[in-house]
């Protein structure tokens, strides 16, 4: 898929080699990236949620970080298999929609985010955040893996608003637009703006992790029992008509356990399952007295 050599020249937000590292204009490009990334996590913000004209017309979310628009549901028609089920409410706020056409606010930045080092996880650069959340369900999958012969570390996680338009432009300039669009989100768009979304390696992985991490063995353990800890592979294999992105088999987003079971069983695309779950939310609401 990254043919392109200049995906090798990628930064701490979207990359890790494990040979030792250089200093380059990159490096110090990385050093503004997290700065950037880390001012903006601990200057927090309000919680909020916003959509582009092409979906105006739907609900901004849920969960107690990203409250629900006021804006009135339309019955779907549909019949509800999960009404009653407590994960299906999403009180944890784990199942809202971002991609190619719904947004997050700039100023969206979650409540509880934590930094990933310093609760037991392992994380390059050891300044990432991630929400609270996923934090135990990220340790015991990685306890796992270690188990299973991998050593897994974080290589990007929370990032603002502010970070990903830095980092899209970037990769316009490097790539041009068409083929930024492919594997980079813009502002707004990306499922690291939730807090919840890892981009995972593994030491003594040689190579480029985006070229080689897929069909490694500890690539292919992480895809086959991620959604045993709540985790779900965004872009996987032959969905890029779908979701609009690359293959990225290193980028998985933590959408808890019960609906990550359900992606696994049913074999589907988690960013359609996602929006399928605020479409019966709101025939939910619609119905209700």
């Amino acid at each position: 898929m990254r043919q392109n050599r200049e995906f090798k020249v990628r930064n701490e937000v979207k990359r890790h080699r494990t040979a030792p590292y250089v200093v380059t204009a990159a490096a110090l490009i990385v050093t503004v990236v997290v700065f950037v990334a880390v001012r903006a996590a601990l200057g927090g913000g309000p919680a909020a949620v916003t959509a582009n004209n092409e979906d105006a017309d739907l609900p901004r979310g849920g969960g107690p970080d990203i409250p629900a628009a006021a804006s009135p549901a339309a019955p779907t028609g549909r019949a509800n298999p999960y009404s009653g089920e407590a994960w299906f409410a999403d009180p944890d706020g784990l199942l809202v929609v971002v991609d190619r056409k719904r947004a997050l606010a700039p100023n969206y930045a979650p409540t509880d985010l934590v930094p990933l080092t310093s609760h037991g996880v392992p994380a390059r650069p050891d300044t990432l955040t991630a929400r609270r959340v996923i934090i135990d369900d990220l340790k015991e999958m990685f306890a796992a893996g270690k188990k299973a012969g991998f050593d897994y570390f974080v290589f990007s996680a929370y990032r603002s608003y502010k970070t990903q338009t830095w980092l899209f432009e970037y990769w316009v300039k490097k790539l041009g637009r068409a083929e930024a669009e492919r594997s980079s989100a813009r502002a707004g768009h990306s499922e690291h703006q939730l807090g919840t979304t890892l981009d995972i390696s593994v030491e003594g992985l040689t190579g480029d992790v985006f070229e080689v991490f897929g069909a490694s063995p500890a690539g292919a353990w992480l895809s086959d029992n991620g959604w045993r800890f709540g985790f779900v592979m965004s872009y996987p294999e032959d969905a890029e008509e779908t979701t609009g992105y690359e293959h990225e088999p290193w980028h998985f987003r933590y959408v808890g356990r019960e609906a990550a079971k359900i992606v696994h069983n049913r074999g589907a695309i988690p960013s359609v399952f996602i929006r399928e779950l605020e479409e019966l939310r709101r025939g939910a609401r619609t119905a209700a007295p």
